[in-house]
């Protein structure tokens, strides 16, 4: 078996332990998770064509720094802009303590499925000017191709399952190295759309 410890940061209430959750029971909470300790830790499996991957996720909604990170999550709401700007320091403040250009990580915007959406996709090409600049060469292959933030971030919804599966699914392509990678186990359909 694979394992990946993974690094899922950002602002509290964006739905980071709604996603995880999700992922582990098929049940939606729409109660916001305090948690009492520094970060909440999980272990999420998926079968693969490759073998069974398990990602160790440690979420924490501040900044730490965490020894032998193979891959970072960040997550942000698309109904907060604020919570789009703290990707961006985030970034900063990882990339003092990670090699960014050598760690597989994923962006995601969560509540995609809420009517309010305030982070539109203009955005988050903002964004990509700003994190993607950041690089000489591609973090992936390590060429002078033009890198894009846009190719590792996922519009998703924990609420409805939108791109459930994505960012894992990006996450394992990168660190196995294989692009033609699949889960090969069959996701439960989600249960009905909750209303908020």
């Amino acid at each position: 078996m694979n394992k990946y410890k993974l690094l899922l940061i950002g602002d509290g209430g964006v739905g980071k332990t709604t996603f995880l959750n999700r992922h582990l029971t098929g049940e939606y909470n729409k109660e916001r998770t305090i948690h009492p300790n520094d970060f909440y830790n999980v272990s999420l499996n998926f079968d693969t064509n490759y073998g069974k991957i398990m990602f160790d996720v440690y979420e924490t909604n501040h900044y730490i720094k965490l020894d032998n990170v193979d891959a970072i999550f960040m997550m942000f709401d698309t109904t907060s802009t604020q919570s789009l700007t703290s990707i961006n320091t985030l970034f900063n403040m990882l990339s003092n303590d990670y090699d960014m250009d050598k760690i597989p990580y994923i962006i995601c915007g969560n509540k995609v499925d809420i009517k309010n959406r305030m982070v539109l996709p203009q955005d988050i090409r903002m964004m990509n000017e700003t994190v993607g600049n950041t690089y000489s060469n591609c973090p992936t292959c390590n060429c002078s191709c033009n890198f894009s933030v846009l190719t590792r971030y996922y519009d998703i919804s924990a609420r409805s399952c939108y791109n459930f599966e994505k960012p894992f699914l990006k996450l394992a392509r990168l660190l196995l190295g294989k692009d033609d990678l699949q889960f090969t186990e069959t996701f439960s359909e989600p249960p009905p759309a909750v209303q908020i």
